[in-house]
């Protein structure tokens, strides 16, 4: 069975849609480019529902080679509404970003740095991209930051938990290797 995913070219930029097309061409998937469109024709639907992950990402703003390892590594992409937790006031929508980008970015970096996961922030939405622990890593330690947590207590959880799920990874493979 076939299938097909369109996507509208004005909602990716221009270079990472290019990248795209010589990605799909590369590894010969069939796509046909109109004034408006990318149809691309897809036989796995589990391919399908994987690069409507890399869609998606692209549209957050992550570049074509991040997105693209959700496919070829595994990676994962989920984004989290703000206006959710900030409880419909905006006040309250400032303060959560503020708290999750801090001064001059530097709470974001050191997130990222921390649970190596690439992460963007919009007006609305925070945009994560990582592989599973990572991704697990970092929206455990946004979620403390959006309940208040002070910073130097969420990085450290961050860590000890990043350091708990990779252990349980090496577990894990150990037994189906046995």
């Amino acid at each position: 069975m076939q299938y097909i995913y369109e996507i509208e070219l004005e909602d990716i930029k221009k270079e990472e849609l290019e990248k795209m097309i010589k990605w799909l061409d590369k590894n010969k998937i069939e796509n046909v480019k109109t004034n408006k469109k990318l149809l691309i024709k897809f036989n796995d639907y589990y391919i399908v529902y994987r690069f409507d992950k890399v869609i998606k990402s692209l549209r957050a703003g992550f570049k074509f080679e991040e997105a693209i390892k959700i496919i070829t590594n595994d990676w994962e992409f989920i984004e989290i509404d703000i206006k959710k937790a900030a409880e419909k006031k905006d006040n309250h929508k400032i303060r959560i970003l503020g708290r999750i980008i801090g001064e001059d970015g530097k709470a974001l970096k050191k997130l990222e740095e921390i649970t190596k996961a690439k992460i963007l922030v919009s007006d609305r939405y925070v945009y994560i991209l990582g592989d599973n622990i990572s991704i697990q890593t970092a929206f455990e330690t946004i979620r403390r930051i959006v309940r208040g947590t002070p910073h130097s207590s969420a990085y450290d959880i961050a860590s000890n938990l990043r350091r708990h799920l990779k252990n349980k990874e090496k577990e894990v493979n150990y037994f189906i290797d046995l």
